[in-house]
């Protein structure tokens, strides 16, 4: 994996995390972007 997009996924699911919480989180990232 490409060390610049696994720090991009990271923030993305940080932010996620603080928004909608765990179980959100991981929905909103499977296979789509949330922005």
């Amino acid at each position: 994996m490409n060390q610049e997009i696994d720090d991009e996924l990271r923030a993305i699911l940080a932010r996620n995390l603080e928004r909608c919480g765990p179980i959100q989180a991981h929905a909103d990232t499977d296979g789509k972007e949330p922005e």
